[in-house]
């Protein structure tokens, strides 16, 4: 009994330690339980952990994708907005053309620094990953990072292209004119055009630095195609010509210096066709032209402008010494007074003209002038031809006609009827070829046809009067006294009027 109270004593001694060790034990497993779950939710989160900045920007509690956008917001917009600006001058006045980057598809990427936010404390023992994040509250774990840049500079260069046209400045040729006789040239200029593979690569770098800036175009020299040294070529005199004229003919000689001074001056540039007739201009009053003796239909006849075929003939020869293209030509109906056949070349009104081309690369000046009663037409411009070479022009007879039979007749009624004069005997025609024999160091190496001319024949012309018929002299009264000598009375009947005629 007592023995029992004893072990009763001894085991409430017992039971009650571990009672209350037991109890303990629960009471501290309960709490661990309720701090576990807090690390399980803590730690298991699907967003970063709070307190967490990318370059001074919080990304706690977002997800990934929240995370990227919210920088991109920032800084991406911040990219976008940057600008590069080409300037450079055009016609005198400013110019600038701005692109935004955003232009070349220019991207900043955050997404490894999200996912090293995102990784933070999401790997080790968990209470360690705990202890982080809970850390985080007094102090934020910050990430600097330098986003990988991209852009797709390959529009870069068209878009420096659009300012070629605008700062281009053309090149100025050097010039050659010939004023009062003399020869003035006027020296190169060299042109400016934009440097397009310098001014893109100046562009793409600021692309690649990922700055903003200012790109001043960068122009390059352009050379004139034609120089002063060049130019000077067309100061040799390439081919000249002369004829006389009567002096005392008025009308006519008026003709031919007014016709010359208007030809004299006139430059026709490389390729240029050159027509006499648009340099003449009109045979009028107002023109300068007087009347003078001119060929129509094969008759000579006063009209506006009669002599200036004289310039235009004289020119024509001057045009084939100076071997330049012969694009139109006709020659007189009638043989004319100062050039032999095939040497001529008529102008009649806007449909019969001299026209020639300039077939150098340079321009040709024409120089017309009167000294005395000599017309000369020269002209100037690059000699094409080798020193040795030589021409001999000659015309040849190809066929005569006979004038036609008969009388061409004209009826005056100013004229006392029954009178007949003759106004201009008949005429044989003739057609004639001209030809060029060209030698180089005085041999023969080709002979050129340069022309045919048909000179047409003609009958006598003829005026008949169909005026009043004057009435008959009365008869001299009878001398009954005679005279020692019987006086012999002579009459002669009037001459005809000598009609001096001079071809135009």
């Amino acid at each position: 009994m007592i023995v029992f109270k004893i072990f009763k004593v001894l085991l409430k001694l017992l039971v009650i330690p571990v009672l209350a060790v037991i109890a303990g034990a629960a009471i501290m497993g309960f709490t661990s339980y309720n701090k576990y779950l807090n690390m399980l939710s803590l730690v298991n989160n699907e967003h970063i952990y709070q307190n967490i900045r990318i370059n001074n920007i919080d990304v706690g509690k977002l997800s990934k994708t929240e995370a990227l956008n919210k920088l991109n917001s920032i800084f991406q917009t911040a990219l976008d907005s940057q600008t590069i600006t080409l300037k450079g001058v055009s016609g005198g006045a400013g110019l600038e053309y701005t692109y935004r980057f955003d232009d070349f598809d220019a991207k900043l990427d955050f997404a490894p620094a999200v996912e090293q936010a995102f990784a933070y404390a999401r790997e080790g023992p968990l209470a360690e990953r705990y202890d982080k994040i809970t850390a985080l509250d007094s102090t934020p774990y910050d990430i600097t990072y330098e986003p990988k840049y991209t852009c797709d500079d390959s529009s870069a260069r068209d878009k420096v292209g659009l300012m070629a046209e605008k700062v281009y400045i053309a090149p100025q040729n050097a010039t050659i004119d010939r004023i009062d006789g003399q020869f003035v040239i006027t020296k190169e200029v060299p042109g400016k055009e934009l440097d397009v593979d310098s001014t893109t690569a100046l562009f793409k770098q600021l692309l690649a630095d990922n700055k903003s800036g200012v790109v001043d175009v960068v122009l390059k020299d352009v050379e004139p195609q034609i120089k002063e040294d060049y130019v000077a070529q067309a100061e040799s005199l390439i081919g000249s010509f002369s004829t006389v004229f009567t002096a005392g003919q008025n009308g006519r000689n008026t003709n031919i210096a007014n016709a010359a001074s208007k030809v004299n001056g006139q430059t026709i540039q490389p390729g240029e066709v050159f027509s006499t007739n648009a340099a003449l201009g009109p045979s009028t009053a107002e023109n300068g032209y007087a009347q003078a003796p001119v060929i129509i239909n094969g008759k000579i006849e006063d009209d506006f402008g009669g002599g200036v075929c004289q310039v235009s003939s004289t020119l024509y020869n001057a045009v084939l010494r100076a071997e330049l293209d012969v694009v139109e030509r006709t020659n007189h109906s009638m043989k004319v007074g100062y050039l032999d056949w095939s040497y001529d070349a008529t102008l009649a009104g806007d449909y019969l003209d001299l026209k020639f081309q300039n077939n150098t690369d340079l321009p040709v000046f024409l120089e017309c002038f009167i000294s005395g009663n000599r017309l000369t037409a020269n002209i100037y411009g690059k000699e094409v031809h080798d020193a040795g070479r030589s021409l001999k022009f000659y015309n040849q007879l190809l066929e005569k006609t006979d004038p036609p039979a008969g009388e061409k007749i004209t009826y005056d009624p100013e004229m006392p009827g029954g009178k007949r004069v003759v106004t201009k005997g008949p005429v044989e025609g003739y057609k004639y070829a001209l030809y060029k024999d060209v030698y180089e160091n005085g041999v023969k190496i080709d002979t050129v046809l340069i022309n045919k001319s048909t000179y047409k024949a003609a009958p006598a012309q003829v005026t008949v009067g169909t005026g009043p018929t004057p009435p008959p002299a009365p008869k001299a009264a009878a001398v009954t006294t005679p005279a020692p000598e019987a006086a012999t009375i002579t009459t002669t009947a009037p001459e005809a009027a000598a009609i001096t005629t001079t071809a135009p």
